[in-house]
Formats: structure tokens, sequence, C-alpha cells
């Protein structure tokens, strides 16, 4: 009888801390929503997305917060044209080296070049991969992407 009684005030604390607990998870929420969305806007300063190789036509950046794994700040952007993968390869190795970026050694096959670097206290990761036959992503974010564009 006891346990029954001990079972029903646990369930009535956790529910009542659940309903009671509500606003602060919404207010937590939004900060950390509001810290994505500043954390995307730095990433989005980053010189790396406003140089490409002579062969790319750039096309307007992007930067947010990615959901699909928790709320990850990211900026990107695409590069129209047809690319060469060595000399894209190539181009961004010299620029993110120069950018005190350290290029990765486990790049999976479907990107051209990974590399990391502290941004502001926080570890940025950079993806750069061919898009289409006729396109190249390069995708910086906070967290490393997932599935075969991840890069370790």
């Amino acid at each position: 009888m006891r346990t029954g009684a001990v079972f029903a005030t646990t369930a009535i604390a956790l529910v009542s801390g659940l309903v009671i607990g509500q606003p602060q998870i919404e207010r937590w929420q939004e900060a950390r929503i509001d810290s994505c969305e500043q954390r995307a806007a730095r990433l989005s300063q980053l010189d790396l997305l406003d140089r490409w190789p002579s062969t790319l036509q750039p096309v307007s950046p992007t930067a947010g917060c990615d959901s699909s794994d928790g709320i990850a700040p990211y900026a990107a952007r695409r590069f129209n044209g047809i690319p060469d993968p060595g000399g894209v390869t190539a181009y961004y190795r010299t620029a993110v080296e120069q950018d005190g970026w350290t290029v990765a050694v486990g790049i999976p096959s479907t990107a051209l070049l990974c590399a990391s670097r502290d941004v502001d206290g926080t570890t940025a990761y950079l993806t750069v991969s061919a898009g289409t036959d006729s396109s190249v992503d390069l995708y910086i974010s906070d967290e490393t992407q997932s599935g075969s564009q991840r890069c370790a």
C-alpha cells in the first residue's frame, strides 16, 4: 500500500514539475535559438564565404540554425560553374590554411575539403563539397555534418 502512495505522490510531483516548468523550458529554448541566430550571424562574417576560385560564380550566402540535429548555427554559400575538383580543392586548401583553419585528414568521398578552426572560443567546421555537377557548396557550422558529408 505504501508503494502505491509513493508512486502516486511521485507521479503528481513529476506532472506538476512539467506543467510548472514549461515556461522555463520555453524561455530556455528561446534563448538557445537567439544564441544560435547570433552565432550564425558571426559565422556568416567569415572571410572564406566571400572568396572563391575565378571559375565559379557566387550565389547569395545563407545563414541560420539547423534543427535536424538539435540547434546548430551555420553559414553557407553555393558557387555555380563547372567545378574542377582539383582546382577548387587546391584553392580552398590554400585559403583555409591562410585563415588559420586546420585541414582534416579524414575526408568523406562526397567532400572536397574539410577543416576546423576556433571562432570566438567555439570550434567551427568547414566543408567544401560538390553540390551538383555545376556547383560547389561551402558550409561552416559549429557541428560536424552528419551522414556522408561528415568531416572527421
